[in-house]
């Protein structure tokens, strides 16, 4: 409209700043994606009545209202534009300031998994903290909850923060952590990868804090034996098992090729000696062979430097006929 500026009668052009202004203020178009062969289409709808796909956003005027009354104002320029199921909020509660929205869509068990695990305190528990539910009218498709967490920049963004740079080291075992405590309490994340990693922490942080975020794929799993079956997960970070539709795999150990995914995309970031040092570790996790893929538990152990739990085998370079006075040795970790 600005280009079309001088076009306009002097009476017009001097009422576009409050026409602007009102067109701002309208509810936005809620819009879901429907992809098929053919293509994509968007399913527009404006009072939250008709499809499912187009109910299921935060940008539905009816789900704003409802955050509203939960004490919260979706603010514009969040994530929405991208995946209009999570956003950017500020609460009517100044002590909470920013916050992340995400509405769930009740065929997840998302919530409970959030709430099983947040019932334990400990500092390995690196699951993102959950600061409200706010609970939505069940007319509104599946989804009836909006769960509200701190608002945090992305592990990419932490890496790329140069203030952060020595503490990377620890935010890989902080990562280690965080999904050895999910399996230690029956949880298969199941879409591991940077995107779904969060950090709080303030440029030049001692402390950065490690968060996992997304649980919408993850399922129970009490132990390795523990098998799904269906494609869960983010091609590229997910397990080659995880593809092949046709058998159940291991959750846990898809989990650990996950890991092992994102531990290259650490050492891409880390001093060239702490990358080596953790190279055969991911040689290990990311096994064709869901079964010799190590416990994160022993992986944290070799990273921190304890005694190796697969046992360590010396070496000698060479033959004892080169004469050498001193044999030089080479640890041989066997997994």
């Amino acid at each position: 409209m600005s280009s079309l500026h001088e076009k306009l009668s002097p009476r017009l052009t001097a009422a576009l700043p409050s026409i602007l202004g009102e067109v701002a203020n309208l509810p936005y178009l809620t819009g879901g994606h429907s992809c098929g062969r053919s293509g994509c289409s968007i399913l527009i709808n404006l009072d939250g009545r008709g499809s499912p796909e187009a109910a299921a956003t935060l940008l539905n005027p009816r789900v704003q209202a409802a955050v509203q009354r939960g004490g919260y104002t979706l603010l514009p320029g969040g994530s929405t534009r991208l995946k209009p199921t999570v956003g950017k909020a500020i609460s009517h509660d100044a002590s909470t300031g920013v916050v992340a929205l995400k509405l769930l869509d009740g065929a997840t068990e998302e919530l409970q998994i959030l709430q099983r695990l947040l019932a334990f305190q400990s500092e390995a528990n690196h699951t993102i903290k959950l600061l409200d539910v706010i609970k939505l009218d069940t007319e509104l498709s599946s989804c009836c909850h909006v769960i509200v967490m701190p608002w945090q920049m992305t592990l990419t963004q932490c890496l790329e923060e140069k203030h952060f740079s020595i503490r990377r080291e620890s935010l890989r075992i902080q990562f280690l952590e965080g999904v050895a405590f999910l399996h230690e309490h029956g949880i298969a994340h199941l879409d591991l990868k940077p995107g779904n990693v969060l950090v709080h922490g303030k440029s030049g942080s001692l402390s950065p804090r490690l968060s996992i975020i997304d649980f919408g794929l993850s399922v129970f799993a009490e132990s390795e034996e523990t098998l799904v079956e269906g494609y869960r997960g983010t091609p590229s970070w997910a397990a080659p098992e995880v593809e092949e539709n046709a058998r159940k795999y291991s959750a846990i150990l898809a989990d650990r090729f996950s890991c092992g995914k994102v531990l290259k995309y650490f050492a891409n970031t880390l001093p060239i000696g702490s990358a080596a040092a953790s190279e055969p570790i991911c040689v290990r996790l990311l096994s064709s062979v869901p079964g010799e893929r190590p416990s994160l538990s022993a992986v944290l152990q070799v990273l921190r430097g304890a005694p190796d739990p697969w046992g360590v085998r010396a070496e000698k370079r060479g033959s004892e006929a080169d004469g050498a006075t001193a044999a030089r040795k080479r640890h041989h970790v066997e997994w």
